[in-house]
């Protein structure tokens, strides 16, 4: 008999998701959330998302579509809504009445100011995650901002590995915009389970990039309790601070990183570079530590390193380019890349759903396309609220939806 075939994963069946967000959070968050089975109603207002017109961009004229955007939006439904005229905010009332969750990535209140009332009261069994820059109260609760600044304000740039002429580093990736996602994805699950459970709250939630770039600093936050100084670049042990926790550069220039943070593992990489006099300088002198192994990293190219500690369990790693790290076989066997044959835009390559699943359950595939704006007004019109074909044709001549 041949063995049971996986199932898909299909936790979140049944759930229905409204997106009122741009850029990256939101629409990541509800990504994570598709990826475990909830359906997604992305509403755009007439001027779209704007993440769709950033580039790079996916095919061109009427089927261009940003890199970025359609790593994200991915299997939604889109619906241009007008909120700005009366009928379309009535049709919004009656799409959050059908949906379980509101993920809405505008200004602290605007929902809220737009519908005239409460969201808690209107609609007791909707589990509300407003994701903003700074919170929904405080004094810049109203105030744009970006993942950079929040990471200044929050003060992680200040001890960040230094940039060019002594400056802080940026980051590579939106981090805060990426941890700002889970959180409000797993706000979304937890509220869900709180209310199919008959728990009385909470039903709505306060997901700030701000919260999740301070909470970045909790190792730290911790630490300065018993430091008379904040940290700064290159002086904590987890931004370079430790000889035995840093990057270093090779013969060929190309750099790598080298962790072993626990003795043994520091012992074994000392071993297998016939240099166990460097085991007793761990802890007891970081600085000519750190001249011994820059020295030393740089007598041999990265690949030679490679080569030397295969099979050695050092926490060395070679910084992989992006091309590189595509072909990494770790991360080809965990099939963190899947290969998406889009019906509009092509063959393209993007990163899986960001966890694996037992033996008995296939993993989340990737929709094969995204939408193009309004592409799905007249079925969550007609299907999801009910609305005749007569009175969807008549809003969207009046400019009050748009889409096919």
């Amino acid at each position: 008999m041949p063995p049971p075939l996986p199932h898909p994963v299909h936790l979140l069946s049944g759930v229905r998701v409204c997106l009122s967000a741009h850029y990256v959070p939101g629409p990541l968050a509800a990504f994570l959330l598709q990826g475990l089975g909830a359906e997604i109603i992305k509403v755009e207002p007439p001027a779209e998302d704007m993440l769709r017109g950033f580039p790079p961009f996916f095919g061109s004229g009427d089927e261009k579509m940003g890199a970025w955007f359609r790593s994200l939006n991915g299997g939604f439904k889109s619906i241009v809504l007008n909120l700005k005229q009366p009928q379309g905010v009535e049709v919004f009332r009656q799409l959050l009445g059908q949906c379980d969750i509101l993920i809405d990535g505008n200004r602290p209140g605007q929902i809220e100011k737009l519908l005239q009332s409460p969201l808690n009261a209107a609609f007791p069994h909707l589990i509300y995650v407003p994701i903003s820059a700074h919170g929904q109260s405080g004094p810049l609760r109203n105030t744009a901002a970006h993942d950079g600044n929040l990471l200044a304000m929050a003060g992680n740039l200040s001890y960040t590995a230094s940039g060019p002429e002594g400056m802080p580093a940026m980051f590579s990736a939106p981090i805060v915009d990426i941890l700002s996602a889970h959180t409000a994805a797993l706000c979304a699950v937890a509220g869900l389970a709180g209310r199919d459970r008959g728990h009385a709250g909470p039903r709505s939630f306060d997901v700030s990039l701000l919260h999740n770039a301070f909470f970045l600093n909790q190792l730290q936050v911790a630490a300065m309790n018993l430091m008379p100084e904040p940290p700064r670049h290159d002086q904590a042990w987890m931004n370079g601070g430790l000889a035995n926790y840093k990057l270093y550069a090779c013969a060929d220039g190309k750099p790598v990183f080298f962790g072993p943070i626990e003795p043994h593992l520091f012992a074994a990489f000392c071993h297998a570079a016939q240099r166990p006099e460097l085991i007793p300088l761990l802890y007891a002198d970081n600085s000519k530590l750190v001249r011994e192994l820059r020295a030393l990293f740089a007598a041999h190219t990265r690949d030679e390193w490679n080569t030397l500690l295969e099979g050695t369990d050092c926490c060395f790693s070679p910084v992989h380019d992006l091309a590189e790290a595509l072909q990494d076989p770790q991360i080809v066997a965990l099939g963190l890349r899947q290969k998406v044959t889009d019906p509009n835009l092509g063959e393209m390559q993007l990163a899986a759903f960001p966890a694996g699943f037992g033996p008995d359950s296939a993993p989340p595939l990737l929709p094969s396309s995204a939408p193009k704006a309004g592409a799905h007004t007249r079925e969550v019109l007609a299907q999801v609220l009910g609305f005749s074909e007569a009175v969807v044709a008549g809003w969207m001549e009046a400019g009050i939806v748009a889409g096919e």
